[in-house]
């Protein structure tokens, strides 16, 4: 099945890869591996990328976690063989529990020498998350948090002094994202009040009365916003901010109930519906200026499949029925309108500027369209089940994502949740057969088979890596394929 090479995928490459970063004599990650898989192991360290490694370990952590109590529920005293793993648990410590026994990386050539140093996926226990996902709170707390002035800055140098010193909103919204995690498996309650610090200081310092800005200076004085202009244009506001403010105060609310998050949910799902989508076109605008008018002809096809999926799963958690009913159809229609203008049978598109397609396939993209499709399925597939009659124990189509149950004539049964989408309807068998074909191409030309490697950032449509993107650098982590392999696995094993 497609979801056992997704878990293959996560468990046997991605996670030892980025548990092979850790920079244990300087703290955090390594912030800088190139194409040609050489290691600078003194690039700055980006606030995004330790961010969202802090979020990706602590989730992967979290969902292993619950995975092998669930087996033990069921009289199992060790996790199932994973990557011809015969290792498991003896001691009764579920964080001993081996996830992946280790493997050696062979080249053509066979040997398992390579630029980059990792010859060597390692063998790592439940722990091990645990450990890494400590490792990076630990650094963005003694590296990024300007204990003066408040929140975080861009970057820090490899050895943890001040590097690029400006604050971003953005940035801080994955510092909230990151530490929102680690408090749910840590229960470390320092975590929990440095995340409503920074979400303080976004609420006061990074926005005015119509919403959020973008970049300041380390004292917080207005500064550009070059980190998140694209296109030729240099924005005062943009469609990715609020995107992730909304993730992060998600994160957040859903680990701590927090009446206060919830209000500013509303808040900033309000002014998504007013000023960044636009229904005629149904799809989200990108880039503004103060008074949100729109600075480019731009269609993010990844934004919007993004969006789609992950504003559902904030407006499912928040529970309004007001707003549930405003924006329910703005993403069934940017996934609508993504499916017909970006996936090509094969792949999904990069963006459309000025009418023109961008017809890279880049890897956050293909993760968010694989997430936004497996969304919509279930979503159609939970539609069809109430219109015939049967309860969902949760009482929402979209909470389908997180249940393996169905309640029906007071009977619980046990659900193939894959098989149940494919039989559910026409609609649902039409999204979940296109994440399929898209995690294939992605399975096939996007995640990088040499030895040391990760995943290649972009292809073309000759599935060539044209642009030679670096492996790892700020942007580069394992946040869209990390998270795509957990929200798949999630849904539907």
């Amino acid at each position: 099945m497609w979801t056992d090479e997704i878990k293959k995928e996560l468990t046997g490459h991605i996670i030892p890869f980025w548990l092979s970063m850790k920079d244990e004599e300087n703290g955090g990650f390594y912030g800088y591996l190139s194409y040609d898989l050489e290691l600078n192991k003194k690039a700055d360290k980006g606030c995004i990328l330790n961010s969202r490694i802090l979020w990706f370990f602590s989730h992967a952590y979290d969902y292993f976690s619950k995975e092998i109590a669930g087996r033990q529920s069921n009289a199992e005293t060790a996790i199932d063989t994973l990557q011809g793993n015969s290792g498991g648990n003896s001691s009764g410590n579920p964080d001993e529990t081996v996830l992946f026994a280790g493997k050696d990386t062979i080249d053509e050539k066979g040997g398992t020498d390579n630029k980059g140093g990792n010859d060597r996926m390692p063998a790592y226990t439940l722990g091990d998350l645990k450990i890494a996902a400590t490792h990076a709170y630990r650094f963005l707390r003694l590296a990024m948090l300007d204990i003066v002035n408040g929140g975080v800055y861009w970057s820090s140098a490899y050895d943890g002094l001040p590097g690029d010193t400006l604050k971003h909103t953005y940035c801080q919204a994955f510092a909230i994202y990151g530490l929102a995690a680690y408090y749910e498996i840590s229960k470390d309650q320092s975590a929990l009040d440095l995340a409503y610090a920074i979400m303080d200081v976004i609420e006061t310092k990074c926005r005015d009365e119509k919403g959020y800005l973008e970049a300041f200076t380390m004292d917080w004085q207005p500064h550009s916003n070059e980190e998140l202009s694209e296109n030729g244009v240099e924005a005062k506001r943009t469609m990715n901010t609020l995107l992730h403010c909304f993730e992060a105060y998600t994160e957040l609310y859903r680990v701590d109930r927090n009446e206060k998050v919830r209000k500013i949910l509303i808040e900033e799902a309000n002014l998504f519906m007013q000023y960044y989508y636009n229904p005629e076109r149904k799809r989200q605008e990108v880039f503004f200026d103060l008074d949100y008018n729109t600075l480019i002809d731009l269609h993010s096809y990844g934004h919007d499949i993004e969006t789609s999926w992950l504003m559902e799963k904030g407006i499912d958690l928040i529970d309004d029925a007001e707003l549930t009913k405003k924006m329910k159809p703005a993403f069934r229609a940017m996934e609508e309108h993504t499916f017909e203008a970006a996936f090509d049978e094969t792949a999904f598109i990069n963006e459309c500027e000025n009418g023109v397609d961008d017809t890279k396939r880049i890897w956050w993209v293909e993760c968010e369209a694989i997430i936004g499709f497996v969304n919509r399925a279930q979503h159609e597939a939970a539609g069809k089940m109430m219109a015939e009659g049967a309860d969902l124990s949760t009482g929402a189509a979209g909470e389908l994502t997180n249940k393996a149950e169905l309640t029906n004539k007071d009977e619980t049964v046990a659900l193939d949740k894959t098989k149940q989408i494919e039989e559910a309807s026409a609609e649902a068998e039409k999204y979940l057969q296109a994440a399929k074909t898209i995690w294939a191409y992605v399975r096939d030309n996007i995640v990088d088979q040499r030895p040391g490697s990760e995943w290649l950032s972009e292809v073309d449509v000759n599935n060539e890596p044209f642009s030679k993107k670096p492996i790892v650098e700020e942007w580069k982590c394992p946040y869209h394929n990390g998270r795509m392999c957990l929200e798949v696995l999630t849904r539907l094993s």
